[in-house]
């Protein structure tokens, strides 16, 4: 599945930590690749901003992906988990 972004938090702390993202799910899952059950999504952080025109610590981002045949990595879930974070 791909979503849309989140603008990845938009200010960010040194070292990745996320302030404010703009959806209702939790900040470690403001971007990357997330498994629930047997489906993969993407969510990017986008391009741009919102509202103000600031970005800190949190780059612009548009994910280039190959998409490929064969088992999903990790193990099914109940929950949303993070496999890579971005």
């Amino acid at each position: 599945m791909f979503s849309d972004h989140t603008h990845g938090g938009q200010c960010r702390l040194p070292g990745g930590g996320v302030l404010f993202n703009s959806c209702d799910w939790p900040l470690h899952l403001t971007g990357g690749l997330l498994r629930h059950r047997d489906t993969l999504c993407i969510i990017s952080r986008g391009l741009g901003e919102v509202r103000v025109p600031l970005r800190v610590w949190c780059r612009p981002h548009i994910p280039l992906l190959t998409l490929r045949r064969g088992p999903l990595p990790g193990q099914p879930t109940v929950k949303v988990e993070s496999i890579r974070s971005w």
